[in-house]
């Protein structure tokens, strides 16, 4: 039996894309996945550019503007995300009147991200995602490629190639490449052609794993399973497929530069060795007390020692904490924030913060599922939000944190639209 809300939600879609086409001439030829596809893939695009602090901030504020601008700020009702998400910007307000709004780059960028949960809120729904997955797709195989022929040419001992100019390009090349995967997960798809998509992506899949790219998989396992538990036995081919080739592509990776990946055991197992610059230029760093003797080098001591920082600073920060940026003066690793969105949220903009950040992305999530098997929009947001989520458990800055905001802000909007079709055709039944 068909569910009478998705007929209602389609009929507001196409709402949606009556108004999307009578736009101004400067936006026709644009379209709002489109420029979605540049938001989640600003990392890449920056680093792609190789630009400086001008070319940096025209992507990220342009994209933003460019989204707003296509935006459908119709048919707008509140619902409970929307009061915690207003209740978090309370909280920074608050902090920011007592304790000042620390640097003004950071500040900047706070507000920006903020402004991603508005753009998500008024999205235009029902729209195709052929213009995000196309552009994302030339984006993640430009990536590839350069790092293939970084891996193939370096000479130094590096842990992660150097890509245009920086070792960070494979982390956010990877995080485009996930967010491909996850709006072709969200796409009905017969058994074969998900097959032949997946054994498609694992080339780039084993060239990132090969970049020794760690928690960016973890955090696509983690989306891919839990779409996988919440889709029907119909669109399950393709997840399926895609976490087999995840394993496949990471085992043969991190095989195909096995000195390295040893290197990066030993470090877990072993924090207190020392590495040399035949082991990695980049982690042979001397030890230092703040993290028990270990090199300064390793990633996993120094997540370790951020994460004990900040549980240990949560108690003290109070209602409205202790102010934005304020937490590298409570650690002993030099200019570091907790690399978690959620204890940085807790500790800077006090318990107020934390918890209403922690609720309006539990609540978004929640409320999702009973789309997510009925609505392939709602498949798309629901696992872009789980991605996000997890990997700003251990990458999360909340000055940086636009696509949290963003697909918390898309989450409402398709609940809302629903709800407002619930409205709509009981009105229509008692009327």
């Amino acid at each position: 039996m068909s569910d009478p809300d998705v007929g209602t939600n389609k009929q507001l879609a196409q709402m949606d894309n009556l108004v999307a086409g009578t736009r101004s001439r400067p936006f026709i030829a644009l379209d709002f996945h489109f420029v979605l596809a540049i938001i989640v893939s600003s990392g890449s695009i920056i680093v792609t550019a190789s630009g400086g602090p001008l070319v940096t901030a025209s992507i990220l504020v342009g994209s933003i503007l460019a989204a707003a601008a296509l935006n459908r700020y119709r048919d707008f009702r509140i619902i409970d995300v929307d009061l915690l998400f207003a209740t978090f910007c309370l909280a920074i307000v608050v902090s920011f009147a007592l304790n000042g709004y620390g640097d003004l780059k950071e500040a900047g960028l706070l507000f920006l991200s903020l402004l991603a949960y508005l753009v998500g809120r008024f999205a235009p729904t029902g729209m195709r995602r052929t213009s995000f997955t196309l552009l994302t797709a030339v984006i993640v195989f430009i990536g590839a490629g350069a790092t293939f022929i970084s891996l193939a040419t370096q000479t130094a001992a590096l842990f992660k190639p150097i890509v245009f100019g920086s070792d960070h390009s494979a982390i956010v090349f990877l995080s485009s490449l996930s967010f491909l995967i996850i709006a072709l997960a969200s796409t009905e798809m017969s058994h074969r052609q998900g097959i032949v998509i997946a054994m498609f992506l694992a080339l780039p899949l084993g060239i990132f794993a090969a970049a020794q790219v760690r928690f960016t998989f973890v955090a696509l396992a983690a989306t891919m399973v839990s779409m996988l538990l919440l889709s029907r036995r119909g669109q399950r081919q393709f997840s399926f497929a895609i976490c087999f080739v995840i394993a496949l592509a990471a085992g043969i990776g991190l095989a195909s530069r096995f000195q390295t990946t040893s290197t990066y055991l030993k470090m877990v197992l072993e924090p207190s060795s020392m590495m040399t610059r035949e082991d990695s230029l980049q982690g042979a760093l001397p030890a230092t007390a703040c993290l028990g003797g270990a090199s300064a080098g390793n990633s996993f001591v120094v997540r370790k020692v951020l994460l004990r920082d900040a549980l240990k600073a949560i108690p003290s920060s109070g209602f409205f904490g202790t102010g934005l940026a304020s937490f590298p003066s409570m650690t002993c690793v030099p200019n570091s924030e907790p690399h978690n969105s959620f204890l940085q949220a807790t500790i800077e903009f006090g318990w107020l913060g934390g918890l209403a950040l922690l609720g309006l992305t539990f609540l978004a999530l929640r409320q999702l599922v009973p789309l997510v098997r009925i609505d392939s929009e709602a498949r798309f947001v629901f696992g872009s939000l789980v991605f996000v989520v997890v990997l700003d458990l251990a990458h999360g800055i909340l000055s940086r944190d636009t696509l949290l905001f963003l697909f918390a802000g898309y989450a409402a909007r398709l609940v809302s639209t629903r709800q407002t079709g619930q409205i709509t055709r009981s009105r229509n039944l008692s009327a």
